[in-house]
């Protein structure tokens, strides 16, 4: 890993350490008159709020909306040329808005959807804004993106599992579905535990049994949850698909439990 990508990562680890500590104000305002469902609300805020930097509702809207004007601009080449103050270059527009199954996927989800692909557009339309393209969590969620997006199978589970162990400490039970979801996309849902390593500041092995269990349920009562990507294009994750997975972690609780 580039040493520049290394300090990127111990940094946004230290932010979420103190995101942790203190506990952010969630001013009413940004996403309300997008999105009713408390659990999208809180999941979407908490996300803008670390990739724009800001918990700030004022900045938190301005910027929200330089995404919005990106998503816009970028829907035609030649208003994307009057806009000299995107980094984004022609050509990697043509791969957003044609080219890659990924891009595709992103470029027709809703911006403050809650799913992962939704939050992959806010990261990359982000990043196409200078004073936030260098930003750790940007850098850190574009990792994400690559293994998405990288086509060897073998090298996407590994590049998936490097991006959310350096993501470990910002993953919650309400976007623990986020980490799922790519490992469903890269078939690697037999190993998405070892991607969160409480030694990285991931929850404990406990607390993720719980975590999955608990989406487990959300999933049977709300389909929808495991619904990712847009509408007519998408892939759907499904409780059976966790059952395992949370079977084998609480079996191993338990016996860790019995051992002390």
């Amino acid at each position: 890993m580039p040493p520049s990508a290394a300090s990127s990562m111990r940094a946004w680890s230290r932010l979420l350490q103190l995101r942790k500590q203190k506990p952010h104000d969630h001013e009413a305002g940004l996403l309300d008159e997008y999105t009713t469902d408390p659990r999208t609300l809180e999941t979407g805020r908490c996300h803008y709020q670390d990739l724009l930097g800001s918990t700030d509702e004022a900045t938190l809207l301005r910027r929200r909306k330089s995404l919005l004007d990106i998503d816009n601009l970028t829907q035609s080449v030649p208003q994307f040329q009057q806009a000299p103050h995107l980094k984004l270059a022609l050509p990697l527009l043509d791969q957003w808005r044609t080219h890659t199954a990924v891009a595709r996927l992103m470029n027709n989800v809703p911006l403050d959807g809650r799913d992962l692909f939704a939050a992959l557009k806010r990261v990359f339309l982000a990043s196409q804004i200078k004073e936030l393209e260098e930003s750790p969590c940007v850098i850190l969620w574009m990792h994400v993106l690559g293994a998405v997006e990288e086509q060897d199978p073998v090298q996407s589970k590994r590049l998936a599992a490097e991006a959310f162990e350096a993501l470990a400490s910002s993953i919650t039970l309400e976007n623990i579905h986020w980490p799922v979801q790519a490992a469903h996309f890269v078939d690697a849902m037999t190993v998405v535990d070892e991607w969160l390593p409480a030694a990285s500041g991931g929850p404990s092995l406990s607390d993720l049994a719980d975590w999955l269990h608990t989406l487990m349920e959300r999933m049977q009562d709300e389909p929808s949850l495991g619904r990712y990507g847009p509408a007519g294009d998408t892939m759907q994750l499904r409780p059976r698909h966790l059952q395992q997975l949370v079977t084998r972690l609480k079996r191993h609780v338990r016996m860790c439990q019995g051992a002390r």
